[in-house]
């Protein structure tokens, strides 16, 4: 959305500088009424782009959960995708046919940021919301959620990797089949939910 255009980087970038100044400011008993705020009318909370306004910007997320993402769907090599050459739920050649048919007729390459979120420029990481990344030390893309989440990190973003032992790709799912691990991955998923949905009502 931000790339092409259809989020305005710039005003978001200034919202979240301006909560956070916000944040800064006020104790946690005060609260901003719709005419209070500690910005000039132009940035005014009550038209938050990050909420969506009339000015028809799209409404991002308040906080991202990301289970074993394809985050780079370039062929590149990397340390985790060579080890997880024959990983029983997304081996490489898995890898290869997924990424083919995801740009398949559309004349763009696989480094865009559209199709590979792994490539985004800084500033648009710099807006992202509160993220949790679920990796597991056998995915073949382990090494993209770990270099993404410290990119997120070092723009700012309040983002943590977990990683699951010896479980599968897009492991998430096999809690409901009696896998305690995946099961713990679960309860652990639901907390944080639960957390960001009482910090954004």
């Amino acid at each position: 959305l931000c790339i092409d255009g259809l989020v305005n980087v710039e005003e978001l970038t200034n919202v979240k500088r301006l909560r956070q100044a916000r944040d800064e400011t006020l104790s946690p008993s005060t609260s901003l009424s719709p005419s209070s705020s500690i910005c000039d009318s132009e940035d005014n909370f009550d038209d938050d782009p990050s909420q969506g306004n009339a000015r028809g910007m799209n409404r991002l997320p308040d906080a991202l959960m990301l289970c074993c993402p394809a985050l780079n769907l370039s062929l590149e090599l990397s340390p985790s995708r060579v080890l997880g050459t024959r990983e029983a739920v997304l081996p490489s050649s898995l890898i290869s046919t997924i990424s083919d048919a995801y740009v398949h007729n559309l004349q763009i390459s696989k480094r865009d940021p559209i199709v590979s979120p792994y490539y985004a420029p800084d500033e648009i990481l710099r807006i992202f919301p509160p993220t949790l990344l679920y990796a597991s030390s056998e995915d073949p893309l382990l090494d993209d959620s770990v270099h993404f989440n410290a990119r997120l990190r070092s723009n700012g973003v309040d983002s943590d990797l977990r990683a699951a032992q010896n479980l599968p790709h897009a492991y998430w799912g096999l809690g409901t089949a009696g896998f305690p691990e995946a099961r713990k991955v679960q309860r652990e998923c639901e907390k944080w939910m639960v957390k960001q949905l009482k910090e954004h009502p």
